[in-house]
């Protein structure tokens, strides 16, 4: 809009017009909106600036409103999105994040934010709030604490950078209509107070075989470290296993550090988790455990149950495990002959969700597991199919035989039993028993009673 105004030279000449300010659309939410208007007179550089109020108390629904149902906060680890959100297809898992709290400007982690509207399209704005208990928060050069961040595009990247305070950051990440779950990352300290040594695998080969030992450090408040090079696996015995002050991998998946083992020759040995890549720079050192180095080859395979007995339905386990000559369980092996092709069969009705043990039973492989919970869980290398017992009272038999991978003497039939408990069959005849209990003391108490009374007639007498 253009105001004119004219008048003698030197005459001051007054101009006043009414402005009406109207929000072009209804707002997505109620509240007082701030306009910004500055008049500027031709010609000169002189301006005014002025600020009026909209208060609307009214909002519409708006393709500009986030909907907590299709919008994402999603939390990946390092510099960039690595959780596949994006603005047409976000995704909703979060990472485990563990990092250094050494004080740097590289993000630990990513929050990927992406707004979506009711009609689930990337049309939605809205402010971006972001606060952390500890670290630091932002994107471009707006970081700390806590950061109000604008969201203008199909996605919005937040990064969290560690500022060197150790323990677990609860980052809040909320929109004026959309609030989401916490984000965690955990902080910790370059310097381990403590290694925990977990065995995964109790029988090695010669040669390296990875993830043996789990190694979990921590610093002094308990904080998972997850760098590569806080733990070093020692062996007792370097003509047994040869691994001395080498480095364990960290492992997002087992929460710790893997540490790989190479075998050279049969028999034991004790490995113990340091701190440093030298014994004499160490500080903090782990439990010692057995590790046993096995290179004979296999000669026999036996078949069992991971129980004697089973409710009805119940999970249960059937596992392969191998031999040496001596009775000896051998290193993990993958062979298409461990077993016939008929696999484990078993004439019983097993229960929904079974494990197949026939098809594809040609190529088995023994593996070591720690399982987890409601598993059975093994450190000697085994196969292990699942099966659910049969809903009735009944010994099942499961049957299998060696195949061509094993000598002559080892291609032999294999069987594992099991008893099914039959809980109706196990009431009657507590029952039963119960009866003929009852039915005993009967008896007794009759006959203590006729030799009362015999006894009283002869003090009479």
């Amino acid at each position: 809009m253009l105001i004119g105004a004219t008048g003698a030279v030197g005459t001051a000449v007054n101009a006043r017009a009414t402005l009406f300010v109207q929000l072009a659309s209804a707002p997505s939410v109620t509240g007082t909106y701030r306009v910004k208007i500055t008049a500027v007179t031709t010609g000169k550089t002189d301006t005014i600036t002025a600020y009026s109020d909209i208060v609307a108390t009214t909002a519409t629904t708006s393709s500009l409103t986030a909907n907590a149902g299709y919008s994402t906060a999603v939390l990946s680890s390092g510099t960039s999105d690595a959780s596949g959100a994006s603005g047409s297809s976000p995704y909703t898992n979060d990472s485990t994040v563990v990092a250094l709290a050494t004080a740097s400007n590289t993000a630990a982690a990513v929050i990927q934010v992406v707004l979506r509207n009711s009609s689930n399209t990337t049309a939605a704005r809205e402010s971006v709030t972001v606060t952390t208990n500890i670290g630091s928060v932002g994107n471009g050069t707006n970081f700390g604490r806590s950061v109000v961040l604008e969201y203008n595009t199909t996605n919005l990247l937040i990064s969290v950078r560690p500022d060197g305070t150790a323990g677990v950051a609860e980052i809040k990440v909320s929109t004026p209509s959309v609030t989401f779950a916490t984000k965690k990352v955990t902080f910790y300290s370059a310097t381990v107070s403590k290694i925990v040594n977990t065995k995964l695998t109790g029988v090695i080969g010669a040669g390296a075989t990875s993830a043996v030992l789990l190694a979990t450090a921590t610093d002094s408040a308990g904080n998972l470290n997850a760098a590569d090079d806080a733990v070093y696996a020692y062996s007792s015995d370097t003509t047994v296993i040869s691994t001395y002050g080498s480095a364990c991998t960290y492992n997002s998946t087992y929460g710790g550090q893997l540490c790989s083992l190479t075998g050279l020759k049969s028999g034991k040995a004790n490995i113990t988790l340091r701190d440093a890549s030298t014994v004499a720079a160490s500080t903090v050192a782990s439990n010692a455990i057995e590790v046993v180095v096995n290179t004979n080859s296999i000669a026999t395979v036996k078949l069992t149950t991971n129980k004697a007995s089973y409710a009805p339905g119940e999970k249960a386990f059937v596992i392969l495990t191998a031999y040496d000559a001596s009775g000896a369980v051998v290193p993990a092996v993958s062979s298409a002959g461990l077993l016939t092709s008929a696999g484990v069969y078993t004439d019983a009705a097993l229960g929904a969700g079974s494990a197949d043990m026939v098809t594809g039973a040609t190529t088995i492989t023994t593996a070591s597991s720690t399982g987890s919970s409601g598993t059975f869980a093994s450190t000697d290398p085994i196969k292990q199919w699942t099966v659910y017992m049969p809903v009735n009272g009944s010994k099942v038999t499961f049957t299998a035989k060696g195949g061509a991978y094993l000598p002559a003497a080892g291609q032999v039939a294999l069987t594992a039993s099991a008893t099914v408990t039959d809980n109706a069959a196990a009431a009657l005849a507590a029952v039963s028993a119960l009866a003929t209990t009852v039915a005993s003391l009967k008896t007794l108490i009759t006959t203590l009673t006729n030799l009362v009374l015999k006894i009283q007639k002869k003090v009479k007498a």
